[in-house]
């Protein structure tokens, strides 16, 4: 029986899980299956090569020696994340807080807001939009 996966190459995903709490809620892009290096993962299902959207050494990885290694890339099980997808009118709402296009043509703008909140939570335009609404209903 072939095993089902949560995620694809070019998901945004958030880690719902980890042995290292740091490392949930953590959004990464999933690039594809887990590359060879020093951070290997076995005996897990299917891993994921990813990286972190902060653009900063966010993941954290504890080897059997006791060391804490911090990485921007690095693997993740399929089972302990969850893609990002459904997000509510994210494309309305960056309008709202007069955020253009994705500078980056591949990107949609979802992707640019969900980059945004995972680079600075407070001044995402998720949050532009949060405040935009209660303010409106005040």
């Amino acid at each position: 029986m072939a095993q089902v996966l949560r995620c694809k190459v070019g998901d945004l995903a958030v880690v719902v899980s980890a042995t290292l709490s740091q490392n949930i809620g953590q959004i990464v892009e999933v690039l594809g299956r887990q590359r060879r290096g020093k951070i290997s993962l076995k005996k897990l299902g299917h891993i994921w090569h990813v990286k972190a959207l902060s653009g900063r050494p966010s993941l954290q990885y504890l080897f059997a020696s006791g060391d804490l290694v911090q990485a921007t890339e690095g693997p993740v099980p399929d089972f302990r994340m969850v893609p990002v997808s459904g997000l509510p009118d994210v494309d309305g709402q960056l309008a709202q807080c007069g955020i253009g296009k994705a500078s980056n043509a591949r990107q949609s703008p979802s992707v640019a807001a969900v980059a945004a909140l995972a680079r600075d939570p407070v001044a995402s335009p998720l949050s532009c939009s949060v405040s935009s609404d209660v303010e409106q209903r005040a």
